[in-house]
């Protein structure tokens, strides 16, 4: 959408200029400006050492408090922000809609999974040491479990419809995520999905 733009550089300072015009679109006061093409009106930008979000009018949607930003873009789903702060050697993470609205915060960690569809509806977060899988929608939790879930592709099944978390004895059950429970106990030291089981 915003083609024909170019980052543009003054002394050690960034900003963007229409190249057909010569206009500045977003002044060179930034200490660094990161386009991503996936997030058309977005743009992750850095000034006095903190990070930010703001669009093409230079908007500021996310304020620049953090020291990390990432735009997660979704099929069929708006986008999220996530941002992160750091309190001595924890994170804290707040997830923004691409308005700048608050969705969750006070999160831990995060994991995005970029080829698993079985989690593309959820958020994967860590609250209180503990990780949960979170509607996106609605912003109920679904999931909460002591351990990450293995990222690995044997862990889905095909039909998008199973994840196979741990407990803290390391043993693995199934969860339906579309009945929202669970359908074996925590029994077993793997469950592979795989076709071959390898």
């Amino acid at each position: 959408k915003h083609l024909g733009l170019a980052i543009a550089v003054i002394g050690e300072k960034e900003g963007i200029i229409d190249i057909k015009t010569g206009k500045e679109v977003i002044p060179c006061i930034y200490d660094d400006i990161i386009r991503n093409y996936r997030y058309p009106n977005l743009i992750e930008a850095k000034i006095n050492g903190k990070y930010g979000v703001i669009d093409y009018k230079g908007n500021i949607i996310v304020p620049f408090e953090y020291e990390d930003v990432t735009l997660y873009n979704r099929e069929d789903l708006e986008s999220d922000i996530f941002a992160t702060k750091r309190i001595g050697e924890k994170k804290n993470i707040t997830i923004f809609d691409i308005h700048g609205k608050k969705r969750i915060s006070g999160i831990e960690d995060y994991k995005i999974s970029w080829y698993n569809y079985t989690l593309q509806n959820f958020y994967v977060i860590k609250r209180n040491g503990k990780w949960e899988i979170v509607d996106i929608k609605t912003l109920d939790t679904i999931l909460i479990v002591d351990r990450m879930l293995s990222d690995s592709y044997h862990s889905y099944d095909v039909e998008h419809h199973f994840l196979t978390p741990y407990n803290n004895n390391n043993l693995r059950a199934i969860f339906d995520i579309n009945k929202r429970k669970y359908i074996t106990e925590f029994s077993y030291t793997d469950i592979d999905f795989s076709k071959d089981g390898k």
